[in-house]
């Protein structure tokens, strides 16, 4: 057995000390902010470093170095990037199967909780115990972050540590000039905030066939998403997709580029397309189809936030043209139409979830990202959606600290995820309520990284460790 544990006495000072010098290595020479939390529990061993080494031996289960292949790579070249050592670090890594061989104190604190880990470094050794995978994904990306800052140096310590919140994610669009390059290096920068999903939103600058004629010639081509795909995978994130349908047509949906093809269709208004004509959905489930086809999704977000019309201005401004806002029975059909294609090849439908609630439910809330204030839309029309549809329920500038919108999706049965975007206070806050008030289908957080081909690599790192890192810790 490699895991026997030293007998330690933890007092305040030492776990203060020991938290300090931890917290020091995590942000030490960085080239961006990055706030990695502390670890739910840490002891110290003695006043004993470990020295990580350029030759250090990196030992873990061959399932875990096949499947992750991506992951372990760079966890390796991290590693050789040190200066050499004549007493090379020993790393071991071991998925315990049978938690009941576990350390009493270990097996305790990781009883039920998925992702987690115990990890000891002690005289040039660091002990690395796991009950699935993902947990020894995790404490490698601490691992390697700790030693990329303080060029290999730990203080000996023992930490345990697992996720708040369970499910963990990043949306990005690829915008003008984004590459597969800058995707798969923000997939890289996710991982080490220990996030396990990436929502990519789909539009022309993905080469589909069935966008040939209005996609771009630097548009990212389906043979570089399907290596984004493995890359994403085999760095222990899921890839999700992103359809812009119904609502928001303007803005690169669907409809939009079907008028640009000279495909039959018909909108309902300037920014929706009409759910009675059967032709759209031709359109539409062909556009799936390849996309399920690339993506091998088990599940696929189709969009339906802000309905043409939810905002006053923009209901005057229709009013003026005559224009139409979409009824909430239509709404429904077209996520009933759309959810049954996808619950019949075993997806599970996500949706933005700002038209299923009203500001009159969350009086205290701000009001952008409860867009239900259409009549029939908010309660009335989220009683009619499926239960096992997840909602993401959006919002990005509130300054109030709780967000009861999740907590009445999550009592009435279904899924919920928080999403934010680059406001620091509403991630804090919308995460910390996420994790201590909606319950158990509170399922997690989505940080929206919205105008991500604007932004400098550093301010989409920043953008990805924060969320990524507030996620984890749950506050």
């Amino acid at each position: 057995m490699i895991y026997s544990i030293t007998p330690f006495k933890p007092n305040k000072f030492v776990f203060l000390y020991l938290a300090a010098i931890f917290y020091c290595f995590m942000h030490s020479s960085s080239a961006y902010s990055l706030d990695i939390p502390l670890p739910v529990k840490i002891y110290d061993l003695n006043e004993g470093v470990t020295r990580i080494s350029g030759n250090s031996q990196l030992n873990l289960p061959e399932s875990i170095s096949i499947k992750y292949g991506a992951f372990i790579n760079e966890i390796r070249q991290s590693i050789s990037k040190l200066p050499i050592n004549t007493k090379p670090t020993t790393i071991n890594v071991m998925l315990i199967n049978n938690k009941s061989s576990l350390p009493d104190r270990v097996r305790k604190a990781l009883e039920g909780q998925r992702e987690g880990f115990w990890m000891k470094t002690d005289h040039n050794n660091v002990q690395i115990l796991v009950t699935d995978e993902y947990g020894a994904l995790h404490a490698l990306s601490i691992l390697e972050e700790t030693i990329n800052r303080s060029e290999g140096v730990i203080l000996d310590s023992e930490i345990i540590d697992w996720p708040a919140l369970k499910f963990r994610g990043f949306l990005i669009t690829p915008g003008p000039g984004v590459t597969a390059s800058d995707i798969k290096a923000a997939i890289s920068t996710a991982r080490k905030a220990r996030m396990n999903a990436v929502f990519l939103y789909i539009n022309k600058r993905i080469a589909f066939e069935t966008l040939k004629g209005v996609t771009p010639s630097d548009a990212i081509s389906i043979s570089e998403i399907k290596e984004i795909i493995t890359y994403s995978n085999e760095s222990g994130l899921e890839v999700i997709p992103v359809v812009n349908l119904l609502t928001r047509q303007s803005h690169g949906g669907l409809m939009l580029h079907a008028q640009r093809l000279g495909i039959p269709h018909t909108m309902y208004n300037k920014d929706t397309y009409n759910p009675n004509d059967p032709q759209n959905y031709q359109f539409v489930f062909s556009f799936l189809e390849e996309i399920i086809d690339v993506f091998q999704p088990n599940k696929l977000h189709i969009g339906h936030s802000e309905v043409s019309g939810c905002y006053p201005k923009q209901a005057k401004k229709m009013e003026h043209s005559n224009q139409a806002i979409l009824p909430a029975d239509l709404f429904l059909k077209d996520v009933l139409t759309i959810y049954r294609h996808l619950k019949n090849k075993g997806i599970e439908t996500w949706m933005w979830g700002d038209m299923l609630v009203s500001h009159s439910e969350h009086p205290n809330m701000r009001i952008i990202g409860l867009n239900g204030n259409i009549p029939d839309y908010g309660k009335p029309l989220r009683q009619e959606i499926p239960k096992d549809i997840v909602i993401a329920d959006w919002h990005y500038k509130d300054k109030q600290v709780e967000f009861p919108s999740s907590k009445s999706f999550a009592s009435e049965g279904f899924q919920v995820v928080g999403t934010t975007w680059n406001k620091a206070s509403t991630i804090s806050n919308f995460t910390k309520y996420m994790s201590n008030n909606v319950g158990a289908n509170g399922r997690g957080m989505i940080a929206g990284i919205w105008g991500f081909w604007k932004m400098s690599p550093e301010a989409r790192n920043a953008a990805i460790y924060t969320s990524g890192n507030t996620y984890w810790a749950g506050e």
